[in-house]
């Protein structure tokens, strides 16, 4: 056994450690409660992480079948943190190539979040076409200094090897270490770097150099894209792959906004419609690349998309969320 790099803990603790996050029991037929209690809620979160539904309801839906899956959900309402969640799974369709299912997770009466979920018998001999993945370059070979980075009608060309990128819970590295420890943010930012080093079981690195400066901000209109992977060995079928993805993608959306409105500063941001569709299979003990791009901004809903591939370059999901996103003028714009 060896640890993670930039951890005390081994992959095998942090299977162990995975599973209050994504995993369910099955109380009944049709009836599926959360493995715990208490949740987890994100830095500058007031819920239940949202990936956790995601998850729990993607293992809930695949106990009544047994094939590939998209889903498409909303958010409905605020969780009670600590209480189990319970998650009612309907059976809509069993067609013959196509199985629907429909999942409420709910406290009470209360519906947080409901999700339909299509299943496929796989296709094997039909035609394949994707977009085709960003290159992956040695770092001393990235073109950091390119226009196109920056350029909204043109794609991201390349990224850097996920071996070579930063540990997503160093962003705030430089910033906390000349940070006065009275200031408003020292303990939301501290907290946040103990969460992505010791509590969540996921890891991500920025697979573009310049995504953020040394202070951890995003860099204003830079293209996005973040190299995916289990902090722990994560062995088991592809419906706990799926999950897994559908937990860990969720933080990223949203605030993904913020890159193409620099002079605005977020007030609040929640989900709101949650689509995945899967293609290829995958693992999540490998390096996934995380594709992000912006599509729209009005009326306080934001609406952001992402690709995600494999390390051959194979697109194994398409992902879509939309959800409020408030702001008001940065404080050097007023």
């Amino acid at each position: 056994m060896s640890l993670l790099a930039g951890t005390n803990k081994t992959r095998e603790e942090w299977d162990k450690l995975t599973k209050p996050f994504v995993q369910v029991r099955k109380k009944a037929d049709g009836l599926y409660e959360s493995w715990v209690k208490e949740h987890f809620v994100p830095v500058f979160g007031k819920s239940i992480f949202g990936g956790s539904l995601i998850a729990q309801c993607i293992l809930a839906a695949y106990d009544t079948v047994s094939e590939d899956m998209m889903l498409h959900g909303k958010f409905v309402d605020r969780a009670d943190v600590h209480e189990h969640i319970m998650y009612h799974v309907q059976k809509l369709r069993n067609g013959r190539s196509y199985m629907t299912r429909r999942v409420d997770a709910k406290q009470g009466d209360t519906v947080l979040f409901s999700v339909s979920m299509s299943f496929q018998l796989r296709e094997p001999n039909e035609p394949t076409y994707f977009v085709p993945s960003p290159k992956v370059v040695n770092l001393d070979d990235f073109q950091s200094l390119s226009k196109d980075l920056y350029d909204p009608y043109v794609s991201l060309r390349q990224v850097v090897h996920p071996e070579q990128c930063m540990h997503a819970h160093m962003r705030y590295h430089n910033i906390l270490h000349s940070m006065r420890e009275d200031h408003p943010m020292y303990e939301l930012l501290s907290q946040w770097t103990h969460d992505h080093t010791h509590v969540f079981p996921m890891q991500s690195r920025p697979a573009i150099p310049t995504m953020f400066d040394r202070d951890g901000h995003m860099a204003p209109f830079s293209k996005t894209a973040y190299w995916l992977s289990s902090r722990g060995y994560c062995r088991g079928p592809q419906s706990l792959q799926q999950a897994m993805l559908g937990f860990h993608v969720d933080q990223f959306f949203l605030v993904n906004m913020n890159t193409d409105i620099p002079s605005y500063t977020t007030t609040m941001m929640a989900s709101l419609d949650h689509t995945m569709w899967f293609y290829n299979d995958f693992q999540m003990c490998d390096w996934l690349l995380f594709v992000l791009d912006n599509q729209a901004l009005n009326n306080g809903r934001a609406l952001i998309t992402g690709r995600i591939y494999r390390l051959d370059g194979v697109l194994v999901a398409v992902v879509a969320q939309e959800g409020v996103h408030r702001f008001k003028p940065s404080q050097s714009h007023l």
